[in-house]
């Protein structure tokens, strides 16, 4: 249930991102970037404590847990590699970089 609470909570989120990028307003971005980083440590713990509850109960370690954490070391490679993007075009941001397209100046 609370791997369900992370993902709805990171959905919800995920539209307050595009929201920040497209703006380029970084207190947009920020929400999204902790809670990634937040929840990602609790699914980790959520994925460890089932998989070690089914180890206990089943007297060893199944299919069903080699896929749930190849699944999950999967996913969190690619969070990973979706904070170093965000965090990189937010320092981009900051230094003053923007990716808009120029004012068209009339004369």
């Amino acid at each position: 249930m609370s791997t369900l609470g992370t993902h709805l909570t990171l959905i919800a989120l995920t539209s307050f991102l595009f929201i920040g990028i497209r703006q380029e307003r970084c207190g947009l971005i920020t929400p999204w970037v902790v809670a990634n980083i937040a929840f990602n440590a609790l699914e980790a713990v959520c994925c460890m404590y089932s998989n070690i509850l089914r180890d206990h109960i089943n007297k060893r370690f199944d299919a069903m847990c080699s896929a749930e954490v190849s699944f999950y070391l999967f996913r969190a490679t690619i969070n990973m590699i979706g904070l170093w993007a965000v965090m990189r075009f937010v320092k981009n941001i900051r230094a003053g970089i923007t990716y808009k397209d120029p004012e068209a100046i009339e004369l």
